[in-house]
């Protein structure tokens, strides 16, 4: 009796002698009762989910599919569905379930939000992108959303070829999903209210108006002595790298952030979408940023995080020429507040 995998490889004078038996894979309908029996043999408790999942995970071969139960059974006596997406290193099956419902209901930051904690948990963006292929192949099967769901497969092939699997993925989940709510002010305008709040309409130019904006002048021409914006460039370079060995995921963010000094020791992030904002200005990740920098500089930092729409450009360090030719307090401001609208 002569088993193999590779009959290609065999040549036609063993092929012309022998009878042929073909083997398919076992379906895991068929495959959960036998399992059952060896558990019960070996004294293991095992529920269905449990077995299902190993079943679907062996890919028809019976041998896999004990040699994953044995390892089951080495760290547990009673093995669940956790148990064996643990050992396969998978993400909870109904968190997933959750993400593909976000998915179809166009909620699109709420599925990165769930992708994101799945991924700091130790999952990685190649297994989401496969365990997020089985679902939408579940339901494609069932006639749910073809044309949407299509597309999502082919861009979730894509992320295991890509060099940043994690972009891959939220890219590929934006596509499908949209981005639902997600209306943005200017940074530039964003900026300009919190730091000098004004009404809309322009005001006029009173002796009252320029005494008023007299001390704002004043006050610009310090932040500039005190600020050097080259050495916090480099201070935030560094500051990334040193996140970057510790906290991958939020080196991610970071480095779509948008930096601007807005006064002595308080930098400016801003991000273009607002689950990266939200992600970067947790508690936690905050601290991580706040205490990178204080160990590279020694000094206490203040961070604020402001949102940038797509139009938004990145600051130039290049200022166009201005057509007329502005007082220097004017330009000091500019400087500080970057292009917002300024008040003569």
């Amino acid at each position: 009796i002569l088993a193999t995998t590779e009959l290609h490889k065999l040549p036609d004078t063993i092929i012309s002698r022998t009878k042929r038996y073909g083997f398919k894979p076992i379906n895991p309908e068929d495959m959960i009762p036998h399992l059952r029996h060896i558990a019960n043999a070996e004294k293991l408790t095992v529920d269905d989910e449990a077995l299902s999942s190993i079943a679907i995970h062996a890919r028809g071969s019976f041998r896999d599919a004990i040699s994953l139960l044995d390892q089951a059974s080495g760290s547990e006596k009673s093995i669940t569905a956790a148990s064996i997406e643990n050992l396969l290193g998978l993400a909870p099956a109904k968190q997933i379930e959750k993400c593909m419902k976000a998915i179809l209901e166009q909620d699109g930051y709420g599925a990165l939000d769930i992708t994101a904690n799945l991924i700091e948990s130790g999952h990685s963006p190649e297994t989401l992108a496969a365990q997020l292929i089985a679902v939408a192949r579940e339901l494609l099967l069932g006639g749910e959303s073809p044309d949407a769901l299509l597309g999502f497969m082919s861009d979730l092939l894509e992320v295991t070829r890509s060099s940043n699997a994690g972009i891959a993925l939220e890219l590929a989940i934006l596509k499908v999903a949209g981005t639902k709510g997600a209306t943005l002010e200017p940074v530039e305008k964003v900026i300009h209210k919190e730091l000098n709040p004004v009404e809309d309409k322009k005001p006029t130019k009173t002796p009252e108006k320029i005494a008023e904006i007299k001390p704002v002048i004043e006050a610009a021409k310090e932040v500039v002595k005190s600020l050097n914006s080259g050495k916090v460039e480099k201070l935030w370079q560094e500051t990334l790298e040193k996140i970057k060995g510790q906290h991958n995921t939020l080196y991610g963010i970071l480095r779509m952030a948008d930096l601007r000094i807005t006064k002595p020791l308080e930098l400016s992030l801003g991000f273009q979408f607002p689950f990266h904002m939200k992600r970067a200005s947790e508690a936690r990740h905050l601290e991580v940023i706040t205490k990178t920098l204080k160990l590279i500089s020694g000094k206490d930092y203040a961070i604020q995080f402001v949102k940038r729409t797509m139009e938004s450009p990145k600051p130039d360090k290049q200022k166009p020429v201005a057509e007329k030719k502005e007082s220097a307090a004017l330009n000091t401001i500019r400087d500080v507040f970057g292009e917002a609208e300024l008040l003569h």
